[in-house]
């Protein structure tokens, strides 16, 4: 997870009508969740899961004020029946 200065600024810049905004797993836990010590070394496990969701509650706040979510098997469907893309508009 980036700083949130940066989501901000990331967030706010965005020019696109479609965009696709991905969670990773590791996102979802911390240590406490048995992760095998391999993983501790991980940036994101350091964080509380607590935290990271609050972050992730944010940014999902922030992109639904300006998008409409999509789930990714829909988008794709009508993507591939050329009902959307990068020179179709909604």
């Amino acid at each position: 997870m980036f700083p949130a200065m940066l989501q901000n600024f990331a967030l706010r810049s965005i020019d696109s009508v479609h965009i696709v905004y991905l969670f990773h797993l590791i996102e979802f836990v911390d240590l406490s969740d048995n992760i095998p010590m391999a993983l501790s070394v991980h940036p994101n496990l350091r964080k509380s899961a607590e935290y990271k969701l609050n972050r992730m509650t944010q940014i999902i706040k922030k992109l639904t004020s300006r998008y409409q979510p999509w789930r990714t098997d829909k988008y794709v469907s009508e993507f591939n029946q050329n009902k959307i893309g990068i020179f179709n508009q909604r």
